[in-house]
């Protein structure tokens, strides 16, 4: 008796992952499986899709998300649906959502839900406080797509230090990050992310980040890390101090949305890949994602050094000497990021929502004030907490790291829900609709490479970087995370002035052997998983 398929997709182009040459085949599945890729298409099968004209690829896999609680503020996950995207890994930057405990829970989950219209409900919705418990509170909600979790050095700092703004722990505290850092990954988290440009891990020492690096390196995990620096000429510096990591634990260094920002010459991403093949070639594993943009976006903070080490950064703003003291160095700075044109205020929170949207110096004129001091007084009306888009890389730079074969795509976004209302907070970067799509369109207008090794990037590549088997790859018995698209209309439309606007090009896209996105509807079954890695 022949076995009924539940689709059969054909008359498509097939780009299985691996990088190898297309070919004509129908793809079909079964249950969460592809059963089987055949030249036969005329098995049978329940359902039939024509993919003529259509590229049908993996899922494409999101290395670098903060969608922690997307979950629970814009579940359907469109922004990443409609770009193709079937995984997001969260947990970056150093900051998860787990593991926490009754004195940080609060404090987390708002953090994590600023950046929706509707945020979540700390007392009510998200109760997890480890990886356990946050993977059993989703799977009963039901996930649109999968997800998969890093555990945040950050966060284990917090939930661990009695003064996590301290440069080291006590023996005793750094006993005890390694192990809550140990168990989040015998639970089945991804690898640690470090965030080493936020508090407080910022204020932590490099003998801190080996000894719980160690700990991912002992389970073949990666270490995924927002280094010290992303800025010329200090980059390199802070290679240098992930490479030492590399070299003392034998850990996987994964380097989070790599970049050089404002450059100091036309060479400084060429000698940046020249140090990470050299690592490589050394015999460490150094591997990287972009977000294929030529801004950046991250919390706005202007005030000098000097400045943040003596005190909270608020309460000196609001003084008038300390501020006379630092304001020539905030507009040094302004001038360093390019001026005030090229700052974008993207998210005041709710605080000075007229300005979000705004540039630095559009904000400047609106208040009738210098742009330093237009950042003195919405910094203090936000009480520090403004999210700004910098204009900060060069077009030839993103061009250079995005034709790289081995450097994965990764958005460094969040998940929105469009249509339902569960929106955007303010004006964020346009890459968490587009990141993946603008990628094909800037593949198809620049011709970085072939299609099958930029689909790679996107799919077989990150898989091999969670080492995930069973994903990233159009073969059978492989999950049927499928993406099925148009090549040459496929791009990106969110905008920095409209970073809400989705895709196009994207034509179906298969959860777990579930059809997820059709021509821009979100059918309401949610097939994701919690992925674990063991």
């Amino acid at each position: 008796m022949k076995q009924i398929f539940d689709y059969a997709i054909q008359n498509g182009t097939v780009v299985d992952g691996t990088g190898t040459e297309p070919f004509r085949a129908t793809v079909y599945v079964r249950g969460d499986r592809i059963a089987a890729i055949s030249k036969d298409p005329g098995l049978p099968s329940r359902e039939s899709i024509d993919a003529a004209g259509m590229i049908v690829a993996p899922g494409f896999i999101d290395l670098h998300t903060h969608s922690d609680a997307a979950p629970y503020c814009a579940p359907g996950f469109e922004s990443a649906l409609s770009q193709g995207v079937t995984l997001q890994v969260v947990g970056n930057c150093g900051n998860s959502l787990v593991p926490n405990n009754d004195r940080i829970h609060a404090t987390i989950g708002k953090r994590f839900s600023a950046y929706y219209v509707h945020p979540l409900k700390t007392g009510e919705e998200y109760r997890a406080f480890d990886l356990s418990t946050y993977r059993d509170e989703l799977t009963v909600q039901g996930l649109a797509i999968n997800m998969a979790s890093l555990v945040g050095h950050n966060t284990v700092r917090k939930y661990v230090m009695k003064n996590p703004g301290e440069a080291m722990p006590t023996a005793e505290e750094l006993d005890q990050m390694c192990g809550m850092t140990a168990k989040m990954l015998d639970q089945g988290a991804a690898g640690l992310s470090l965030g080493l440009t936020y508090v407080p891990g910022k204020f932590s020492l490099t003998e801190e980040l080996i000894a719980l690096s160690a700990e991912a390196a002992k389970r073949d995990r990666m270490v995924a890390v927002h280094m010290r620096s992303e800025t010329a000429p200090y980059v390199f510096q802070a290679l240098d101090e992930m490479a030492r990591v590399a070299k003392e634990t034998g850990a996987h260094i994964h380097i989070s949305h790599l970049k050089v920002m404002y450059p100091v010459g036309n060479d400084d991403v060429r000698k940046l890949l020249e140090r990470i093949d050299d690592l490589n070639g050394q015999g460490m594993r150094i591997t990287c994602d972009q977000y294929p943009y030529t801004a950046s976006s991250t919390l706005m903070n202007l005030i000098p050094r000097w400045a943040k080490l003596n005190g909270n950064s608020v309460s000196n703003l609001r003084d008038d000497a300390m501020f006379e003291q630092m304001q020539a160095d905030i507009d040094a700075e302004i001038r360093r990021r390019r001026g005030s044109a090229a700052i974008w205020i993207s998210d005041t929170f709710g605080a000075m929502s007229e300005l979000d949207g705004k540039t630095l110096q559009e904000a400047a004129d609106l208040l009738g004030k210098s742009p330093a001091e237009a950042f003195r007084e919405f910094f203090i009306a936000c009480n520090g907490r403004v999210n700004a888009i910098y204009h900060a890389m060069s077009e030839s730079d993103v061009l250079e790291i995005a034709a790289r074969q081995d450097i994965a795509v990764g958005s460094d976004g969040f998940g929105y829900d469009i249509l339902s209302g569960n929106g955007m907070a303010g004006k964020p970067h346009p890459r968490s609709m587009g990141t993946f799509t603008r990628f094909l369109r800037l593949n198809r207008e620049h011709g970085l490479m072939p299609l099958e090794k930029a689909v790679r990037k996107m799919t077989g590549l990150p898989a091999e970087i969670l080492g995930m088997r069973e994903r990233g790859r159009l073969s059978e018995g492989c999950f049927a995370d499928i993406t099925i698209f148009d090549p040459e209309k496929v791009k990106d439309n969110a905008t920095y002035f409209q970073p809400d606007l989705p895709s196009e090009g994207i034509r179906n896209v298969f959860v777990n052997g579930c059809l997820a996105y059709c021509d821009g509807s979100y059918p309401e079954k949610r097939a994701g998983q919690f992925l674990l890695c063991k």
